[in-house]
Order: structure tokens, then sequence, then C-alpha cells
């Protein structure tokens, strides 16, 4: 009964705001009146909080609506050069993603998707066309064959460990330097070298553009944390901090858990970075974070890796959970949080994507309620455009924070349970 409680509350609040964003650097953009805009090019790279008429249709008709008549909005030249290559529903309602072709050839990169609300509104649109004038062919000089061949001769691959054939395909590839040109891209999965591979190669030259190894292998460990904090798992608030030691009154709040999404090791060295959360070293007193020769991190919370580990499993957990009902949280970072475990203060930090957690009288890190309502805010920038602590912003950020705490708490124990940060 907690559990849908929780998921109908957590639904009721973010409904419409399902966000797809695109991974670039923020520093490229320019926030003003509900748009995201490319600081270089002027063009609107999204659009949010949109309320537009009620349209009629199939999710791509009613997509394609709206863009038509939005066109010089966007700086679309013809929506019919737009490819539908994907609809998905969410909870919020249909996302539909178009891919831009150029004489009939996809750009690379360049994912158009316009967010539909239950009522056939259009609620936001993510906007990637890019402007191609320059490429001087669409017909490639090298072949298929010829392309795939230097792919392989550039990574040095041994045919024999293919997994299946590689694929290649014709694609319009912008540089950095926003620069068209016409490429062959090669997919192929390999085990020597081992990896997903994507190379782009000049389909007039035969020159190598890029490579990219799209294969993420990620693996379960263990660590040791409190879950929930020693109070709430004990039902004694007379418990007190002792300056970080580990004295005989904690030890059963302790507990063993698996830390999933954990990144392969490098170099046969494990870190707490993962799909979802990435412990990181950003500010004072900048203490490095814990590496370990295999994926158990079991500490106790007199050493420096507890509160670390602690962060990165409840962080996890709250990440799955709100998968689990259908968002996608992506930063401009990506769909990881990366976190410092012992900051100078404990709060989300929007422009830096990253969460810091105070070593104070009791380090934050080792409370849930912190971690949680802390994630709670990444969380409410993931989902609602122009995030931030104006007008009524900062009391619903903070209650979505205290909200979210609470509930989370409420499934492990239920002492003091309607006081956050026992």
């Amino acid at each position: 009964m907690k559990t849908l409680l929780m998921k109908s509350c957590f639904i009721a609040l973010f409904i419409s705001t399902f966000l797809f964003a695109q991974q670039r650097n923020a520093d490229m953009y320019e926030y003003r009146n509900n748009c995201r805009i490319n600081a270089k090019t002027g063009v609107i790279a999204a659009k949010y909080n949109i309320k537009s008429p009620v349209y009629h249709g199939s999710a791509e008709e009613i997509a394609r609506q709206y863009l038509e008549d939005n066109k010089e909005l966007f700086s679309i030249s013809s929506v019919s050069n737009l490819k539908p290559i994907q609809t998905i529903e969410s909870p919020s309602g249909k996302s539909v993603t178009f891919l831009q072709t150029y004489q009939g050839i996809p750009v690379f990169g360049t994912e158009t998707v316009v967010s539909i609300n239950k009522h056939n509104r259009i609620t936001m649109v993510v906007n990637g066309n890019k402007n191609i004038t320059d490429l001087k062919s669409t017909n490639p000089n090298i072949s298929i064959e010829k392309a795939i061949e230097n792919a392989f001769e550039k990574i040095n691959v041994d045919e024999t460990t293919l997994f299946a054939s590689p694929q290649c395909d014709l694609y319009i590839y912008q540089d950095s330097l926003s620069n068209a040109n016409l490429v062959w891209k090669v997919n192929f999965g390999a085990g020597e070298p081992l990896g997903d591979w994507q190379i782009f190669i000049n389909a007039n030259s035969g020159e190598i553009i890029e490579i990219q190894n799209l294969m993420v292998n990620y693996v379960n460990g263990s660590g040791s944390v409190f879950n929930p904090d020693p109070i709430s798992a004990l039902n004694d608030a007379s418990l007190t901090d002792q300056n970080d030691a580990d004295y005989q009154e904690l030890q059963g709040a302790y507990k063993t858990v698996t830390l999933t999404n954990l990144n392969d090791p490098v170099g046969g060295v494990y870190c707490l970075q993962g799909k979802y959360v990435q412990s990181v070293d950003a500010e004072s007193p900048y203490i490095s974070p814990v590496t370990n020769a295999s994926s158990s991190f079991i500490y106790n919370r007199s050493q420096i890796g507890f509160e670390e580990v602690n962060i990165y499993y409840h962080i996890n957990t709250i990440r799955e959970y709100v998968g689990s009902l259908g968002f996608n949280l992506v930063w401009d970072t990506g769909e990881y949080m990366r976190y410092d475990a012992h900051g100078s203060y404990s709060r989300y930090y929007p422009t830096f994507c990253r969460i810091s957690f105070k070593d104070d009288y009791v380090d934050d890190g080792e409370d849930q309620d912190v971690v949680v309502h802390e994630y709670g805010h990444a969380i409410h920038d993931a989902l609602i455009a122009g995030y931030g602590f104006g007008g009524d912003q900062r009391g619903v950020s903070e209650g979505i924070g205290d909200y979210l705490a609470i509930s989370y708490r409420r499934q492990l124990s239920s002492f003091q349970a309607d006081k956050i940060f026992p």
C-alpha cells in the first residue's frame, strides 16, 4: 500500500515533465523565455512548458502538425525531411522522435523529440535539426567494402572474433566545426578488440573521422550501509555521533547490500562510479574517492569510504525506482549524477550537475534523508525546464526533496515516521 501511494504521488508530481535532454556542453546554451538556445547559432535547441492547442490524429501526425505550424521558430527548413524513428509512451503521455534527412540521407545526431501530453497538447520540443548547406556531394567515392576494410584496419580487428556481419550505412555527419561530411557509419561487435564499435569514415577520402566503442558493461558489487540511519533502524533517538566513532551500539544498524550498475573495473581497479551515480572529488576538503581491487566496498563509519558507499547505494536505489515508474532522468552530463561525499556544504549544484555532502556533526552522507532530499532537487531539475529557486520554485523543490526523503524512509522504518532528518 505504501509503495502504491508513493508511486501515485510521484507520478502526480511529475506527470507532465518527461524530459529527453540533449547531451551537450551546457556552456553552449542560453536559457530564456522557457527556451534553451544555442549560443553559437541562435537556434532554439529546446522549448519547454509549451501550451499548444489540442491536436488530433496519431502521435506522429500530431507532432508533425505542431512542427509544421512552428517550423520557422525551430529553423526547420522542411518538416517533410524529418523521418520518424521512435514513438514512446510514458506516464506523462507520448514522445515522438524524428531524424533529419538531407536529400534522403539521414543526418547523424539530429534527433528531434516532440512530447505530447494525455490531452494531445504539445508540452516540449527538443530540436536537433542542423543547417546543412556545404555538402559537396551525396555520392560516395569509396565502396561499403572499402569502408569496412578501413574500419577493421584502424583498430586491428581479428575478424574471426566478429559477433555478426558488420553494418554499414550512409550518413551525413557534421563535425565540431559545423562542416558537413558524407560518411559511412560502420557498426560491428568484436571480441578482439572487445567492443561494440561505431566508426565514421569519410565516404569520399576513406579517412577515419571518429571511433566510438558503444559497449557498456555494468557489474554488481557489495557495500556496507545504513539502511536506514541508525536512529530509525534501531528505534533509538538517544544515539549520538561521538566524532565518527564506530561504537558498539551502532553495529546492528549496518547492512550489507548489493551495489548495482557499477562500471567495469579499469586496469583491475573498481570505484564507485556507475550507470546512474558517479563519485567525484570536486571541492574542499578534497578527499580522493575510494578505489578497490575487488567490487566489495565494506567500510564502517569511522573510515573515509563509508559515506561514499552509503550515498551511492541510496541514490542508485532511488534512480532505479524512478526508472521503474517510466521516467528517464537526464542532465547535461548524461543520465548519471555526480556526487562529492566529502564536500564543504550539502546542496545540489544544477550548473555542475553535482551534489555535495558536508562532513558535519553527523556526516550528511550517513543519513539517507539528506541524500534523498538533495537527489530530489536533481530529479526536479531533470524533469522541470528552467529549474531554479525563483518565486515558488524554492518551496516546491524543497517540498519534493522532503517528500521523497520521508516516503523513502517510511518503506524502511516506522520510527519517527513524520520527522525529516532524524
